[in-house]
């Protein structure tokens, strides 16, 4: 039995499409959003409105950064992947591909300036680690540690303004 969004997945998957996730949709709350240090060191060397401003374009980028995520393994994912984050206790679909089968699919919207990107994800301690500030790009590819084990590469589209809004119009 196929949940909606399962069935959906396998869909675009069938269809030659690729499923993606707006960051915000993401379990985990600090998906796509600055770490604790960077966030206090807004607060002391911003105004308060320029700091509110810059914080309220990571909320934005969140909001408009859609993520396929792909683990990495040479072999079987290990079980704690398999259990959590392939869905439903293994009920789940898994896809096997390469990093350069993915690639040689994205061909067309893989450039040095986006709109769509592929590389590994960073685990870090939001509580305690800083990433480069103003690009939104950063945070896109950092992810809590306590998910290190899942091991993954990202697909990001980041639909912040008309070039991306552009060639996503002309892909379809």
């Amino acid at each position: 039995m196929f949940r909606w969004n399962q069935r959906d997945k396998l869909l675009t998957f069938v269809q030659g499409g690729l499923w993606m996730s707006r960051l915000d949709q993401f379990k985990c709350e600090w998906e796509g959003t600055l770490p604790d240090r960077n966030l206090g060191l807004l607060d002391m060397l911003l105004s308060p409105e320029m700091a509110e401003y810059t914080k309220g374009e990571y909320r934005l980028a969140k909001m408009r950064g859609y993520a396929s995520c792909w683990h990495m393994s040479d072999g079987e994912p290990n079980e704690q992947m398999w259990q959590n984050k392939f869905g439903d206790k293994s009920k789940g679909t898994a896809l096997r591909t390469t990093p350069d089968a993915l690639r040689a699919q994205l061909t067309r919207l893989l450039h040095d300036t986006g709109p769509c990107y592929l590389g590994e994800i960073e685990y870090i301690d939001h509580k305690s680690s800083r990433v480069p500030e103003g690009n939104t790009l950063e945070v896109a590819f950092r992810v809590r540690d306590q998910f290190q084990y899942q091991r993954e590469a990202r697909v990001y589209v980041h639909c912040y303004g008309d070039p991306a809004v552009r060639v996503l119009a002309e892909e379809r």
